[in-house]
């Protein structure tokens, strides 16, 4: 299963910091990148700014025999017809687009695509 690294620059007060977190459900990269949108609205407490640094897929080998990263450029939130499964698709900076699912399954039939972050753009 594909899991993601995720770097944020911190900015509070006058300090700023880099904070990396990993996460292997795509759900769960989506609900990040979205706080990290309203952290940097100053919608949170106490204010902080969060800028997404950098994202990264940390994929399996094909033949299991290590893992390979992609830095991905773009991400975007979409639902599987008809079935309404929320899906994830990510591209990386070569232009390539992948679905967030096993590497076995074929890839899903999405309705409209909602763009959630693009990253060094």
């Amino acid at each position: 299963m594909p899991w993601f690294i995720i770097t944020f620059l911190v900015q509070e007060d006058e300090s700023s910091f880099v904070r990396s977190v990993c996460c292997s459900w795509e759900n769960d990269l989506i609900d990040l990148i979205d706080a990290q949108a309203l952290a940097h609205a100053g919608e949170t407490s106490p204010p902080a700014r969060h800028a997404l640094a950098s994202l990264q897929q940390v994929v399996p080998h094909a033949h299991g025999t290590g893992w390979t990263v992609r830095d991905i450029r773009s991400v975007w939130a979409a639902n599987e017809v008809p079935s309404n499964e929320p899906v994830v698709i990510v591209e990386d900076v070569g232009g390539t687009q992948f679905y967030c699912t096993f590497p076995s399954d074929e890839p899903p039939i999405v309705g409209e695509r909602r763009l959630v972050a693009t990253i060094g753009v």
